[in-house]
């Protein structure tokens, strides 16, 4: 399957018309990236443009990956493909709904590393971990980092997550 058929696919899914009135968000990036970012849902700016991570938390985002130096290597991606109401959080139900729509995505991708983006992400594929700040930053699996969300950094004052990336960037300099 072609990554324009799949992006058809979670369009026209339940994952994709989840929430009427809102948009369906399938991703931004390179289609051959060493790194996906994977956030929660849509926000408000992501919604109204139909891309993630648009908004301030995109923007820091955006810093986050010149300064891992995968500027073209990338991709970001949502567990949830639209924006829930009231910008809640997503459902156990919901996210069962988008969960084959992800794995496809990850699995087309192929990225060297998956950067779980804040709580949701990083309960939604390690369900028993708990505390982000005491899991961020650590290699899991050979394949996965936690970090805070980017507005995480912003509510103080857009600094400190250096440190967080470091790791990243080290395996990112490493050759497979």
């Amino acid at each position: 399957m072609s990554w324009d058929e799949l992006c058809a696919r979670i369009s026209q899914s339940p994952c994709g018309q989840m929430f009427p009135g809102t948009s369906c968000v399938i991703g931004r990036g390179s289609l051959t990236p060493d790194v996906v970012f994977v956030g929660e849902a849509p926000g408000a700016a992501e919604d109204e443009q139909g891309i993630p991570f648009v908004g301030r938390s995109g923007q820091l985002l955006d810093r986050w990956i010149s300064f891992l130096g995968v500027d073209d290597r990338f991709y970001i991606v949502n567990v949830l493909k639209c924006r829930p109401p009231g910008n809640r959080n997503p459902t156990s139900a919901e996210v069962s709904v988008c969960t084959p729509f992800l794995n496809e995505q990850l699995a087309f991708l192929r990225p060297r590393i998956i950067v779980c983006l804040g709580r949701f992400a990083m309960r939604f594929f390690f369900p028993s971990k708990k505390n982000i700040l005491a899991e961020s930053g650590k290699l899991i699996d050979n394949r996965f980092v936690i970090l805070p969300h980017p507005s995480y950094f912003i509510r103080r004052g857009g600094t400190g997550w250096e440190e967080y990336l470091e790791p990243i960037k080290s395996i990112l300099s490493n050759p497979e």
